[in-house]
């Protein structure tokens, strides 16, 4: 008796062409999955939030990403939306923009930028101090010493308020 030859046998694919076909159905089936639940978000109102792996978070229509030690809040088209210095700042913040919780997210802004603001201040103060040391000029240095201990603190009191934001919208129930 005679065998007969297969017919699929040659028309396997090779391992580099099921990666990449797999590769591409991950990819398909992850946008299917997050256009899906910016969807079902905007139809209930309900914000969601999708971790991206080693990156960041996606919240809503914002997409919090961190970028070297700063959090950025981008917009659905990838457009740079406000810069925070506290990962929690920034996701409260998509968290309420999201919920429709503007004057809180306006506060978190606030008191994230003014504690930004105050930090590079106080980078500055500590810079200038060192020259005017280097060039021995006294009088400057203690203008600068002044300033840089106002700077501190404001900066202990912007630290506080930035607390007491985040402290009230830790305890907001936003699936309601």
């Amino acid at each position: 008796m005679k065998t007969v030859a297969s017919s699929t046998k040659s028309a396997s694919p090779t391992p580099a062409e099921v990666k990449k076909i797999v590769e591409a159905t991950a990819k398909y089936v992850s946008q299917w999955t997050e256009q899906e639940l910016q969807a079902i978000s905007k139809s209930k109102n309900m914000p969601y939030i999708w971790p991206i792996e080693g990156v960041g978070f996606v919240i809503g229509h914002f997409r919090v990403l961190n970028n070297k030690g700063q959090w950025q809040i981008r917009n659905a088209d990838n457009e740079l939306v406000y810069t925070f210095t506290e990962k929690l700042s920034a996701v409260f913040f998509a968290l309420n923009e999201t919920t429709g919780r503007f004057k809180l997210s306006g506060n978190l802004l606030l008191a994230d930028s003014t504690v930004n603001r105050l930090r590079n201040d106080i980078v500055h103060f500590e810079a200038s101090i060192k020259r005017a040391k280097t060039a021995k000029n006294y009088d400057n240095v203690d203008v600068w010493k002044a300033r840089l201990v106002e700077a501190q603190i404001r900066l202990k009191y912007a630290n506080e308020e930035l607390r007491k934001s985040l402290n009230s919208a830790k305890y907001i129930k936003y699936w309601e």
